[in-house]
């Protein structure tokens, strides 16, 4: 799947609008050039609106941190292993330059083991 990616002082109501946009649900959250989380809709679901957190709040507040990712080159296998391990629905992939560019969903890896 397509790489989407927001700002990270992005609005939620906003990254909320990008993905159900672009049909997405996962996004990258990026500062300056860099991942440095991700939103899934499980996040959406039960963060918002914890702690003070709002559709005006940025992205920041909401995001999964770190990312895990694994190398586009990688078996199979290893994607299980990390789904498994980080009991995670989306693995980032990351290209030979280590920058992200798709992303694996744990429903059909899981099924195709």
């Amino acid at each position: 799947n397509e790489n989407i990616h927001c700002d990270i002082t992005m609005p939620i109501g906003k990254v909320i609008e990008l993905m159900k946009n672009k049909r997405t649900e996962i996004i990258s959250v990026k500062s300056s050039d860099e991942t440095v989380g991700v939103v899934t809709d499980k996040d959406i679901r039960n963060r918002l609106m914890n702690n003070a957190i709002t559709m005006d709040s940025p992205v920041v507040k909401l995001m999964t941190s770190p990312v895990i990712s694994i190398n586009h080159g990688a078996l199979l296998y290893e994607a299980v292993l990390l789904f498994r391990e980080h009991n995670i629905s989306h693995l980032m992939v990351t290209n030979h330059n280590n920058r992200i560019y798709g992303q694996y969903l744990r429903q059909f890896t899981m099924s195709s083991s």
